[in-house]
């Protein structure tokens, strides 16, 4: 079961979407065809990237604060496409990264519904 996510990580999640709809991608391309991750990955692109379009079309734009610490799903996403091919994860990292994925896919899919049907992000 994923961890659940607490108010400013799904703001922030919403709020970059391009981030990770640039960088979900990358991930997905280092992997091996049919692992969970590269599956997750790819979904978790999917959703963004439509995400973000939609925000674009509504002329929603996020501008951080000089104080910005960042995307934290994004951060996430580049430690895993920086490891090593060859590094070994242990299996609980692995799963608990692949639930995380899934969640923030479930999320953004939540905002696709809600801006579809007229609710704008808060």
């Amino acid at each position: 079961m994923p961890k659940p996510l607490d108010p400013p990580s799904i703001k922030k999640i919403l709020n970059n979407g391009g981030f990770i709809s640039a960088l979900a991608p990358v991930l997905a391309s280092r992997l091996a065809f049919g692992s969970k991750l590269r599956v997750a990955a790819e979904q978790l692109a999917e959703a963004a990237a439509a995400y973000s379009k939609m925000v674009m079309a509504l002329g929603l734009v996020h501008t951080p604060p000089n104080n910005w610490g960042g995307c934290d799903q994004a951060k996430a996403l580049l430690r895993w496409i920086h490891q090593p091919a060859h590094a070994v994860v242990a299996t609980e990292e692995y799963e608990a990264f692949v639930a995380d994925v899934d969640g923030w896919t479930a999320i953004i899919w939540a905002a696709i519904r809600d801006l579809a049907a007229g609710k704008m992000p808060k």
